[in-house]
């Protein structure tokens, strides 16, 4: 997620943004001593709302295969594991 009044970019510049500029000679320089002076983006508020639509879809999901994530086909094990490794992250159950 993007914080409001930013862009993600480039950590080169493309062609069209280069061609774009008015200093051709020196934009790629240029824009790449911008990206080091960048300051660092404000911290993104973690979305409550997708957190809890991932919390019950994993327990659904857990609910549907069986609580050990070891029994289940490789897909669905992964998925149960990365989803559970997301809410740990955030101190979730």
């Amino acid at each position: 997620m993007t914080p409001e009044g930013w862009k993600l970019v480039p950590a080169e510049p493309t062609e069209d943004m280069l061609a774009a500029t008015s200093w051709p000679g020196c934009a790629r320089a240029d824009y790449l001593h911008m990206l080091d002076a960048a300051p660092t983006p404000p911290v993104v508020q973690q979305d409550d709302e997708a957190l809890e639509v991932l919390r019950l879809a994993l327990d659904a999901l857990v609910w549907e295969v069986g609580s050990e994530p070891a029994l289940c086909a490789g897909q669905t094990r992964r998925a149960i594991e990365r989803a559970r490794a997301l809410l740990a992250k955030r101190g979730e159950k």
